[in-house]
């Protein structure tokens, strides 16, 4: 049994109205079509023995499993936590004046003065308002 054999199923049940879409022939595995235009799509690459997750236009990181007999079933675990938080907006995301994505991490009260010159911080929805 694949990653996406236990993880399609598993997204399409908690995500049903967010256009999730599989993959077709020469395109990523999943994709989630971008709540804003500036925050870019959410895409899952199954690597075989982990997955990839494309964050928008920020960044990426790969979730994978030491146990390989419950691994599809805790890298799922971890994806729908981990996309709960974004899709609720507990997740900010920030890049630099080049665009470049540069992190993320959970949202909290450093995220309420928003962005600033250096740097444009973004939850799924969209950015947050720069200082006055």
């Amino acid at each position: 049994m694949s990653i996406l054999d236990v993880l399609i199923p598993a997204l399409q049940e908690r995500f049903p109205n967010r256009g999730m879409r599989i993959k077709q022939p020469g395109e990523a595995d999943i994709v989630f079509p971008a709540a804003h235009p500036e925050f870019g799509d959410l895409i899952i690459y199954d690597e075989g023995e982990e997955i990839t997750i494309m964050v928008g236009n920020f960044t990426h990181f790969h979730v994978g499993h030491e146990t390989k007999s419950d691994a599809a079933v805790e890298i799922t675990k971890h994806a729908i936590k981990y996309l709960d938080d974004l899709f609720a907006d507990r997740i900010v995301l920030w890049n630099g004046l080049l665009g470049f994505g540069l992190g993320h991490r959970p949202r909290d009260d450093r995220d309420k003065a928003g962005s600033t010159f250096f740097r444009r911080k973004f939850v799924w929805s969209g950015p947050l308002p720069r200082y006055k």
